[in-house]
């Protein structure tokens, strides 16, 4: 690593993605993952235009602000149809630590909207919280001439955490700690494979 980490390659495992192919979760370029449940960070959220591909590091336009589109990025039509619509967000996932999702993937952009919209409706009741959400699978579509998979995704709780402020993406990543239990805010419910 230099001095100031202005020229290092950028780590992968930070990064966790989708494979609608595979439909699977991968850190890294091949480390498959057994996402469950994971804690999302929604002040984290931006939206854009999204050029990714392989082999290369990924070039983003975000939006000014959630729901005010960019103008799409490049000079002749070849070049505006490299970008697509996309996200990125950081989640706390306990075996992995923090990571930041983002694609420009058809089938993740539906499924990370239908749990955002669910998330934004509940922000308000819980100012300085963060929910936690469970992965339960994936669903096949059709779009066009081509398939795909969509995430499903359900809202669980909202619990406080300091996860976001102790593993900054750009900062030495620490082991969190588990130590003290979350209290149950449904104590109703069976959640004791949550481990949030």
């Amino acid at each position: 690593m230099s001095l100031l980490g202005l020229n290092d390659a950028a780590d992968d495992k930070l990064f966790i993605r989708y494979m609608p192919s595979t439909n699977g979760w991968f850190v890294g370029k091949e480390d498959e993952v057994d996402l469950k449940y994971f804690i999302l960070n929604p002040s984290s959220v931006k939206t854009g235009w999204g050029k990714i591909t392989k082999g290369e590091a990924p070039e983003w336009v975000f939006d000014e602000a959630l729901g005010k589109r960019a103008i799409r990025p490049g000079d002749t039509e070849e070049e505006k149809m490299n970008f697509k619509r996309g996200f990125s967000v950081d989640m706390f996932i306990q075996e992995e630590g923090l990571r930041t999702w983002s694609t420009t993937t058809t089938g993740s952009n539906i499924g990370f909207e239908n749990a955002y919209t669910e998330i934004h409706a509940q922000q308000g009741e819980n100012v300085g919280k963060f929910p936690v959400i469970e992965y339960t699978g994936s669903e096949a579509i059709k779009i066009g001439k081509g398939n795909t998979r969509v995430p499903q995704f359900k809202l669980v709780k909202w619990v406080e955490s300091d996860e976001f402020e102790k593993n900054e993406l750009n900062g030495a990543y620490e082991e969190p700690s588990f130590d003290e239990p979350v209290a149950d805010e449904n104590p109703a419910s069976d959640d004791s494979d949550i481990p949030f």
